[in-house]
């Protein structure tokens, strides 16, 4: 049973709020333990046997809080280990008499260091040390703050200004590199336990970065980790201008020049429509005279999994826009082990946000971003410049949510196809890839596909509610494929072998394509009728269009129905097989 003092005491110190009367009587009660606990590891032995290892807990509670406080001097504990407020401490400590091995540890980093000789090591101030005899240094081991790390529900880094010794807890106390958390934690997969981290990148990271971020937590009792940034200053405050709204029909998505007030347009940039909630798009090409096609407008993300957006479509000319380019965050995986149901961000441990996941060798190289892990993974509201593989065990929600993907290469896999069912979900946004693949996923809110060429957009087992193919982009897709929106823009379809199973009312209203849809890259089909006497009569050489597909099974039509025996069919959900 939990005491309610103890309790009420807990949460004083969580929330900075100890009464002048507490305050004192903790410093009572330290005056008394300074003098008999010299050291986290030294019992009295006026400590009963019994009740040593409940003691050694509180010491080592107390010595957290006095590692996590700083403190003055450098202080040689009992058992020989040097305690160094910080590096500077330590790197000032005279190593005379002082044995190879010798070991330290030093507060603002949490961490064990040992006296060795310098060998090839080079002194970088965080993992090598500089020690007072200058063929030997002091060389960073394993953390000693692991479980507190581990608690620590916000971490801050910023490579222009911050520092690996600063406690990570503020804009203010930054880190300088993402690395100085995974060597907080002691590994990049610790065990987070019902706590909801966040870490904020508060500068971007350069091109040529070296600081990845490679978290595959292990996420315990609804545990959840944000990664985000604050939108930093506008590339563009203006308005709308001339706007040619989203036509499913005539094959085109939302479309809009721009009246400038400060900065300007470009590609990849994320777009906030104050005049409509909020909403936010993203600038997917330039169409030439100043006019940009953009991605469907949705409603700002909230963590809490895709239910949360739903499409805009009512931008129109004046309507108050603010450009961000997004800042830049160096990360190179994401994943994990989820072991139970993340309700905070209903089914999502792991949550990216408003930023651009940078590839430090540039635009179209070919590093990647690894998703993967049995664990529920979203991006959302970001730019992604690496190439992304997306492989994650079957899960109940993950995917992209509004995300400007612009890697040369895009792999996407995992669970079995359709919403909720394991498969990534790519939910509005847009992907302008060299090359996509994509198995068991599924696309909706009228994502924009381009990746132009013969085969550069490949998928199986896929479903499509409402996307856009790009100028040139043909969806070469295999398997048992359901297609119950508009499939529509300036590029087309090819159904290599399986089915493809749309409901749209229509063909026509299903498959409004530019390039139109093909079987088995041919432009004509089977269509089989039945006569009297339940004769079944198969048609061969018939036109595979849209029209013809709604028009009566025969010599000139399909009746919702054409196949190529052998290879596949299109049929239109609830049709019966002849």
């Amino acid at each position: 049973m939990s005491n309610v003092n103890l309790l009420n005491l807990q949460n004083a110190i969580n929330t900075n709020t100890l009464s002048l009367a507490q305050q004192a009587a903790l410093s009572n009660a330290l005056a008394e333990i300074i003098p008999t606990f010299p050291s986290p590891d030294e019992i009295s032995n006026s400590i009963p046997f019994d009740e040593e290892a409940l003691a050694r807990d509180w010491m080592a509670a107390l010595y957290a809080v006095a590692i996590a406080g700083g403190s003055s001097g450098v202080i040689p504990v009992t058992n020989g280990t040097i305690l160094a407020p910080t590096a500077a401490n330590l790197e000032a400590t005279s190593t005379t008499g002082l044995s190879n091995g010798q070991p330290a540890i030093v507060e603002t980093f949490g961490a064990e260091f040992t006296l060795q000789p310098i060998g090839d090591m080079t002194v970088d101030g965080v993992t090598v040390l500089s020690s007072t005899d200058p063929t030997r240094v002091w060389e960073r081991g394993d953390t000693v703050i692991a479980v507190q790390a581990a608690l620590q529900t916000s971490w801050h880094v910023n490579p222009a200004t911050g520092n690996d010794e600063n406690t990570g807890l503020s804009t203010g106390q930054a880190l300088a590199t993402k690395a100085e958390i995974m060597r907080r934690w002691g590994s990049w997969s610790p065990t987070l336990d019902g706590v909801h981290v966040v870490v904020t990148q508060d500068f971007g990271d350069g091109s040529g970065s070296t600081d990845p971020w490679l978290g595959a937590p292990n996420f315990v009792n609804g545990a959840t980790l944000l990664y985000t940034a604050a939108l930093p200053a506008p590339a563009f405050t203006g308005t709308l201008d001339v706007v040619a709204a989203k036509n499913r029909p005539a094959n085109t998505a939302l479309q809009s020049s721009f009246t400038t007030a400060t900065g300007g347009i470009n590609a990849n940039m994320m777009l906030v429509n104050a005049t409509r909630g909020g909403s936010v798009a993203f600038v997917q090409r330039n169409l030439g005279a100043g006019n940009w096609q953009l991605s469907q407008p949705l409603t700002p993300y909230v963590p809490t999994g895709f239910s949360s957006v739903t499409a805009v479509d009512s931008w129109a000319s004046g309507d108050a826009i603010t450009g961000y380019n997004l800042v830049t965050a160096n990360i190179a995986r994401l994943g994990g082990q989820s072991v139970d149901y993340q309700p905070a961000f209903a089914g999502a441990s792991c949550v990216v946000q408003h930023v651009q996941i940078l590839d430090p060798e540039g635009g179209g190289a070919f590093d990647p971003l690894q998703v993967t892990g049995e664990i529920a993974v979203i991006i959302a509201e970001s730019a992604i410049q690496r190439s992304l593989d997306w492989e994650l065990g079957q899960t109940l929600v993950t995917g992209l949510v509004n995300v400007a993907n612009f890697g040369a290469i895009t792999l996407l896999a995992g669970g079995s196809p359709g919403p909720n069912t394991g498969g990534p979900i790519v939910t509005g946004g847009f992907s302008s890839n060299l090359f996509l693949s994509a198995e068991n996923a599924s696309f909706q809110l009228d994502t924009i596909i381009d990746a132009p060429g013969l085969l550069a957009l490949v998928t199986h087992q896929c479903e499509f509610l409402n996307v856009f193919y790009d100028t040139n982009t043909t969806n070469q897709c295999s398997g048992n494929c359901s297609m119950t929106g508009v499939q529509y823009g300036p590029g087309g379809i090819n159904l290599r072998e399986g089915l493809i199973a749309y409901s749209n009312g229509s063909a026509v209203n299903s498959f409004p394509l530019g390039l139109g849809i093909k079987l088995d890259g041919g432009t004509v089909a089977y269509s089989s009728s039945t006569g009297a006497g339940n004769v079944v009569t198969a048609h061969g050489q018939v036109p595979l269009t849209p029209a013809n597909l709604d028009a009566a099974a025969g010599a000139a039509g399909f009746g919702n129905l054409a196949y190529i025996p052998g290879v596949g069919s299109f049929q239109q959900i609830g049709t019966p097989l002849p």
